[in-house]
C-alpha cells in the first residue's frame, strides 16, 4: 500500500508539472528563465544600481541566498496548505491517506526549487566564489529544509478544510516571516532586545547555513539544524495524525461547501 501511495505521488506530480509546463509557450524552458529572471532583477538593483551605498561587498549573493531559500520553503506551504481542498473531487471519490495531496505539490514544487538552486550555484561560481567541499554538506541541509516544509504543510492541509479563511492568514503570516527571516539583513545587526524573534525562526537558521556554506565556505551550525529537523518530524507526525483523525469530517466539510 506504502509503494502504491508513493507511486501515486510521483505519477501526479509529475503530472502536475507536465500540465504547468504546457501552459505556457516555452514549456519547462519557464522553470529556468523564471529564476534567472529574478535574480537578474535583484543583482541590476543591488549589485549595479545600488552599488556602493554601504552595503557588504557579497550583498547581492548574500541577498540571492536568502530569496531562493526563502521561495522554496514559501511556495510550497503556501500552495499545500490549500491541497485537499483543491482536491475536492478526489478526496470525497477516493479513500487514501490526505497526506498524499500536499506531498504531491511538495515534491513537484521541490524539482523546480533544484533547477533555481543549481543555478543560483552556477551564478555564484561565476561572481568568484569556487565550490568547496563543504557543499557536500548541503544535500543534508536540504533535507532538513524538506522536513520542516513537509511538518508546517501538512499541518495547515490539515486544518485549512475545517477552518478555509486560514488559507488567507497563511498568505500574510508568509509575508511577515519574510521579513522576519534575515533575507535582507545579518541578524547580527538588528537590536539586541529583539534578536530573540529571529532565533526562534527556523528559516533563519536554514539560510544561515546555506550562507555559511556557499559564502563564508564553512560547515553550518548542525545543532540548531538538529532542532530544526525534529521540529520538522514532529509537524509531519502531527500533521498525518490529524489528517488521518478528520477524515470522516472532511467528507461533510467538503461536501458543505
Amino acid at each position: 500500500m506504502k509503494k502504491n501511495l508513493w507511486e501515486l505521488i510521483w505519477f501526479r506530480a509529475y503530472a502536475d508539472l507536465k500540465s504547468e509546463a504546457s501552459r505556457t509557450y516555452v514549456g519547462i524552458l519557464w522553470w529556468i528563465l523564471d529564476p534567472v529572471m529574478q535574480m537578474g532583477i535583484f543583482y541590476l538593483v543591488f549589485g549595479v544600481g545600488l552599488r556602493g551605498t554601504g552595503r557588504t561587498e557579497n550583498f547581492v549573493q548574500f541577498l540571492l541566498i536568502g530569496i531562493i531559500i526563502w521561495r522554496w520553503f514559501a511556495t510550497s506551504v503556501n500552495f499545500s496548505s490549500g491541497a485537499i481542498m483543491q482536491n475536492r473531487n478526489l478526496v470525497l471519490r477516493l479513500d487514501i491517506d490526505k497526506w498524499v495531496f500536499p506531498a504531491t505539490l511538495i515534491l513537484g514544487n521541490a524539482f523546480k526549487f533544484l533547477i533555481a538552486y543549481a543555478i543560483l550555484i552556477g551564478f555564484l561560481m561565476f561572481s568568484g566564489m569556487p565550490l568547496t567541499l563543504h557543499y557536500l554538506e548541503l544535500p543534508l541541509v536540504l533535507v532538513v529544509q524538506l522536513t520542516f516544509i513537509c511538518g508546517m504543510a501538512f499541518v495547515l492541509a490539515a486544518l485549512v478544510p475545517l477552518l478555509p479563511d486560514l488559507k488567507n492568514v497563511i498568505a500574510h503570516l508568509l509575508q511577515l516571516t519574510f521579513f522576519l527571516s534575515g533575507i535582507f539583513y545579518e541578524v547580527d545587526d538588528m537590536p539586541e532586545k529583539f534578536q530573540w524573534i529571529f532565533e526562534i525562526n527556523p528559516m533563519v537558521l536554514l539560510i544561515q547555513a546555506n550562507r555559511a556554506v556557499m559564502l563564508e565556505g564553512q560547515s553550518p551550525d548542525w545543532l540548531p539544524l538538529a532542532v530544526v529537523f525534529g521540529i520538522g518530524l514532529v509537524l509531519v507526525w502531527a500533521g498525518v495524525a490529524l489528517m488521518r483523525s478528520l477524515n470522516v469530517v472532511y467528507a461533510k466539510a467538503l461536501q458543505a461547501a
